[in-house]
């Protein structure tokens, strides 16, 4: 009605002005025409204009539609993936160690500090706290705590590179009786958790880290999910000249826990003297061309982590400064899989109390720390805590073997 009234106030005007006296067909177009005209232009901008949102909407909606339909498919995916993951897991024995390695003793005591009834408390909890999360993702992190919890057993610091599998173990200390009975049954002693104060990359302990994983534990492809991608740095040179040319006794009081099951820090130790042999013939191998063929190994292969922590070794101590480069030529290149809550530094710490009362300080994180955060690591080599013996270092920290 508005713009009716407009337009004749805007005829009259328009009126006014051009239309002679005795002019008889300008009248008609300044009464009728014009303000036909004006109107039916009105009146096909409003229909151009509400079509125009109504395909819009259907578009919209008909993305909306699709972006939905692809999150549905993908967690499907995903979730057979983990139900499939659970499934290898659950069928191998000694939380899939190599069957060289004599973990048995360890995993004994392990089994008799986390009781299922205290595994039952610690899932209902996590799974509580944490909606978004799958029952069969939390079982593969619990995997994966348990046997970062062989390796604490062993080591006297051991930094935490993932926050998925953090935060299981954040849940456990909330049980504090059931925390310390843990701690006392595995170790002797409390196992603490502390915040660092700052964090700062430490691609030295990730490599570390790597090593002593992969000569426990075969690989699988959510080892890769929880912990981010292996191999990726090469070991420090101090680690490994210290290695090198320490004597095994030092060594042993070094890197090791006094009260550690003796049979696996001799299989441990057995590895580490001798890896620089090992790197030796590996190089030899490689100058030759007869083992590129072996890059066809997939997480499938027992054999996996074990052939190239070699290669990392190798490369470490002969291709350091080109040791990116060299690794990737080597490594499979995996599909693309989803991102890890791996990282590269560490946000907080543990010590545990020693029942030998060794000196072995505990890592307060401080030199292990997160460059990055968490959630889309590609290159992790960051520690979200760790775990070592003894009274703690304080300041800086222990570094990544208590060297």
């Amino acid at each position: 009605m508005k713009i009716l009234i407009y337009l004749c106030r805007y005829n009259g005007k328009i009126r006014s002005t051009y239309v002679k006296e005795g002019d008889p067909i300008q009248p008609f177009v300044f009464a009728i025409v014009i303000p036909c005209v004006l109107l039916f232009s009105f009146l096909i901008m409003f229909l151009v204009i509400g079509n125009i949102k109504r395909t819009s909407g259907t578009l919209y909606r008909a993305q909306e539609a699709k972006l939905r339909m692809e999150k549905h498919r993908n967690k499907t995916h995903r979730a057979k993936y983990l139900a499939k993951s659970r499934e290898e897991i659950e069928s191998w024995g000694n939380l899939g160690a190599l069957p060289e390695v004599p973990i048995e003793g360890t995993l004994a005591s392990l089994h008799r500090a986390l009781p299922d009834d205290y595994i039952q408390q610690i899932k209902q909890r996590y799974l509580k706290e944490h909606p978004h999360v799958a029952e069969d993702r939390f079982e593969l992190l619990l995997f994966e705590l348990k046997r970062y919890f062989v390796v604490c057993s062993v080591l006297k610091s051991v930094p935490m590179f993932s926050d998925e599998v953090d935060s299981v173990w954040h849940e456990m200390i909330m049980y504090t009786r059931e925390y310390e009975r843990f701690g006392q049954e595995l170790l002797g002693g409390t196992l603490h958790h502390a915040p660092a104060v700052q964090s700062v990359p430490d691609p030295g302990g990730r490599a570390w880290f790597d090593l002593i994983y992969s000569y426990l534990f075969r690989l699988h492809d959510f080892t890769q999910i929880a912990w981010g991608p292996f191999f990726r740095h090469p070991l420090d040179k101090s680690r490994l000249l210290e290695l090198q040319t320490l004597p095994e006794e030092e060594l042993r009081r070094r890197y090791f826990r006094e009260g550690a099951d003796p049979q696996l820090v001799r299989y441990l130790l057995d590895k580490l003297i001798h890896q620089g042999d090992h790197a030796r013939n590996l190089r030899e191998e490689l100058q030759r061309g007869s083992v590129r063929k072996k890059t066809n190994f997939d997480l499938n292969n027992p054999a996996y982590g074990v052939y190239f922590a070699g290669l990392m070794v190798m490369y470490s101590i002969y291709h350091q400064d080109t040791y990116a480069t060299q690794m990737e030529q080597q490594l499979p290149r995996d599909p693309e899989r989803e991102s890890s809550s791996a990282s590269v530094c560490a946000a907080s710490g543990c010590a545990g109390d020693s029942k030998s009362g060794n000196d072995g300080g505990s890592h307060d994180g401080s030199n292990s720390g997160c460059s990055g955060g968490s959630n889309s690591s590609n290159n992790s080599s960051c520690s979200s805590s760790s775990c070592s013996s003894g009274s703690s270092c304080g300041g800086g920290g222990c570094g990544g073997g208590g060297s």
